[in-house]
């Protein structure tokens, strides 16, 4: 505030004139504030002594000054996003005393203030969204104070999402996932995982999962905060075709001209269907049977190689084989040999009998066990067994 001094002066003989415009004004060291020719413009609060000098008189007044508290202003954004570094500043701020002492920031400010920074210039993070009331104060060296406030919007920010690399497996692998994410602010998270095959779980960042069959699969990860921002990312796996197993069981044994049980056993190891397809008369071709059980029917004895050949859903096949050993049927007829010969009287001729069964396969020697006879009567001779 300003004050306009006037200065009067008088002589001897009680004459007096005005001699405002010809004076010289100070005011007590420390009072601080300027004059313009006689007019003050005051600045530190107090009670201080004004003298005014013309032709080397002096006069004297006493001024007190009153203290004006300071007027706190607020610069800075009036919006950002969670977790992100907002500045703010009091530098409009000011004093008519010019004898700010302190500036005091309240983040969150309600009925009572509370200090959570000081300075003239500050920063501060808003650690989740919403609209707070950011408070300055600001207070002189005679203790008064005033307060600015502003209001700050605040704006959720959504995670970010890491689910990982893409992955090539093998199906019947346990796959182990390994996903991340980052969020600025201090929310809760609800975490869920979608493998693409129609599987899922959910609360778990590190998960395992098998597939069952191959194919490349679509895998996202998704994580959502408690305000609905919602961080996505995705991943490939491919998973690769293993082959099926087979056994073609055995070894199997039978009868000619009977039918023998031949059973076969396969699977994927994903837990996909299979097919069969047999090889029963050994010419390299899968197509006799087309069941996991098949009957197998020769009417030659020997041991015989049946195949079977198990695919998968994929067309990925595998092979085993397997001994069939097919014995003579029951005893149909027998053969004499030499079946004529030529011989001297006296002199010896042996015989060998061989069974056969319908098949002319043949049951082996059965000389041994075989009875002689000639049928013409008179031959004479005599047989030795």
């Amino acid at each position: 505030q300003s004050i306009a001094y006037a200065l009067t002066a008088h002589d001897a003989f009680g004459n007096d004139w005005t001699a405002t415009n010809s004076a010289t004004y100070t005011i007590t060291t420390g009072a601080g504030g300027a004059w313009v020719t006689n007019v003050y413009t005051a600045e530190k609060d107090g009670t201080w002594i004004v003298t005014a000098t013309y032709e080397s008189r002096t006069d004297t007044v006493t001024l007190t000054v009153t203290n004006v508290a300071p007027t706190a202003i607020i610069s800075g954004p009036t919006a950002g996003n969670e977790g992100e570094t907002l500045a703010f500043d009091a530098n409009l701020s000011h004093d008519p005393g010019n004898d700010i002492e302190s500036y005091e920031w309240d983040w969150d400010y309600t009925t009572a203030f509370v200090a959570d920074a000081s300075g003239i210039a500050a920063t501060h993070e808003y650690a989740d969204d919403g609209v707070y009331t950011l408070a300055l104060r600001v207070t002189d060296e005679d203790g008064a104070n005033d307060i600015d406030t502003a209001t700050i919007t605040v704006t959720n920010v959504a995670p970010v999402v890491d689910a990982g690399s893409d992955r090539t497996v093998t199906e019947t692998d346990v796959v182990s996932f390994t996903g991340s994410f980052t969020d600025p602010s201090a929310d809760t998270h609800t975490i869920v995982w979608d493998f693409g095959d129609g599987a899922s779980t959910a609360g778990i960042l590190t998960p395992t999962h098998v597939y069952t069959e191959p194919g490349s699969f679509h895998v996202t990860l998704t994580v959502t905060d408690d305000d609905g921002g919602v961080g996505p990312d995705d991943l490939t796996v491919t998973v690769q075709n293993l082959p099926p197993t087979v056994d073609a069981g055995g070894p199997y044994s039978g009868t000619a001209g009977t039918s023998v049980p031949l059973t076969a056993s396969g699977s994927d190891p994903g837990g996909g269907p299979v097919t069969y397809a047999w090889d029963l008369d050994n010419d390299g071709q899968y197509d006799d049977a087309y069941e996991a059980n098949a009957s197998f029917v020769s009417t030659m004895s020997d041991t015989h190689t049946v195949a079977v050949q198990v695919a998968d859903s994929r067309l990925a096949v595998t092979t085993d084989t397997a001994q069939v050993t097919i014995s003579p049927a029951e005893l149909d007829h027998i053969v004499l040999s030499p079946p004529t010969t030529e011989i001297q009287a006296g002199e010896a001729q042996a015989y060998t009998v061989e069974a056969f069964d319908e098949y002319d396969n043949s049951r082996g020697d059965v000389t041994s066990e075989s009875d002689f006879i000639i049928v013409e009567s008179g031959d004479g001779g005599t047989w030795v067994d």
